[in-house]
């Protein structure tokens, strides 16, 4: 007779349930985990070429900055030191972020790093171009304060000018109304006889001195005191006599002249007296002799004699 065991039966079961629930659990999760990775991928693809853009834009950021800084040197060929030193700084920075982006691969935190410093080297570059932009300012007012300032100074040089012209003209007017004119005159040839004698002689080989005999017109604008006079008298042929070194400044040019000596005006109507006698005696010439009388740069007035 057979007998038949319960226990057995019911193992056999279970064991196979066992396995495919173990199979079903790892399939599921190598499907998660294929999920995941797959998830991944996609997520670090989007991140490579989120970070290559980000790379691309800080590239060409820094190209513009570098683009700009020339442009600003080639304009301003004359830039002050502290400029320099800022535009030096803003080419160091640059060179050192090129190198970077264009070495191997970077990471999202140096991208941040890199947009920071981009960021920093924009401003750099505008309070650069600001202070260009100042400095222009400066210089074209400057400028045209410079221009106004000449402007003045030539209408003002105009007007001294002109005043100056006008002053040496009524300097000219006074010196002239000034001078001492003569208001009358008389020239008579003396002989000079024993014991302070003399006689007026008009026969050339008995006269000893010219005596010339002038009083001053008045003039309360002439300078009272003493005055130096100078002659010149002319022989019957116009010759000058003089020694030909003795000069004096009248009506603008420099002459020789005959005699000098001084007066005192006083302007009260005084007549004044001078006598002239020729270095060598006997030496009068028939015929008109012309004397010329100066004062103060000026013709006082003539007179004549004539001679037989």
């Amino acid at each position: 007779m057979e007998q038949h065991n319960p226990g057995n039966s019911e193992i056999t079961p279970l064991k196979k349930s066992s396995k495919i629930y173990f199979f079903i659990i790892a399939l599921a999760t190598l499907l998660a985990t294929n999920i995941y990775y797959v998830v991944e991928y996609k997520s670090l693809g989007k991140k490579v070429e989120f970070l290559s853009s980000e790379k691309h834009q800080l590239q060409t950021e820094v190209d513009r900055i570098e683009a700009e800084l020339d442009k600003i040197i080639q304009n301003n060929p004359s830039i002050s030191n502290a400029l320099m030193d800022n535009q030096t700084e803003a080419r160091a920075q640059i060179a050192n972020l090129r190198y970077r982006l264009s070495t191997g691969e970077v990471t999202d935190r140096e991208i941040k790093v890199a947009r920071f410093e981009v960021q920093n080297l924009r401003y750099l570059v505008d309070d650069y171009t600001t202070n260009i932009e100042n400095l222009k300012s400066e210089n074209a007012k400057l400028s045209s304060e410079k221009k106004t300032l000449e402007e003045t100074v030539h209408s003002t040089n105009k007007k001294v000018n002109k005043l100056t012209g006008e002053n040496e003209v009524l300097i000219g007017k006074v010196e002239t109304a000034s001078g001492l004119k003569l208001s009358g005159i008389s020239i008579n040839a003396i002989q000079l006889r024993s014991r302070d004698r003399e006689k007026v002689e008009t026969r050339a080989k008995r006269i000893d001195v010219l005596r010339i005999d002038f009083d001053i017109v008045e003039n309360s604008l002439a300078k009272k005191g003493t005055h130096e006079v100078f002659l010149r008298i002319m022989d019957p042929n116009g010759n000058l006599l003089s020694d030909g070194k003795s000069t004096f400044s009248a009506n603008g040019r420099n002459m020789q002249y005959t005699f000098k000596t001084s007066i005192n005006f006083s302007n009260d109507g005084k007549k004044y007296s001078i006598d002239w006698k020729p270095e060598e005696e006997s030496s009068f010439q028939k015929g008109i002799y012309t004397v010329v009388l100066y004062a103060d740069n000026f013709t006082m007035g003539r007179g004549e004699v004539a001679l037989k």
